[in-house]
């Protein structure tokens, strides 16, 4: 799968959600910017451990800001 790929995961996907919803929490709660964005690639390669971890923070990226555009 290519970047592109997973960065098209639906708004409702599951993956997403779960991925989003972690980086905001922890963020909500206080946690830094850099370590709430590692728990949301983490949770990110849960859903989907055949990505490469580069690709990972690519997309988890361009999922919290979607105003971003992912060109790979």
């Amino acid at each position: 799968m290519t970047i592109s790929e997973y960065a098209d995961c639906f708004v409702d996907a599951p993956c997403r959600a779960a991925t989003t919803r972690a980086y905001q929490e922890l963020r909500g709660h206080g946690v830094q910017d850099q370590r709430a964005f590692g728990a949301a690639v983490r949770v990110f390669q849960h859903h989907h451990p055949e990505a490469p971890s580069r690709a990972a923070h690519f997309i988890v990226a361009d999922w919290l800001d979607p105003d971003t555009q992912v060109d790979a």
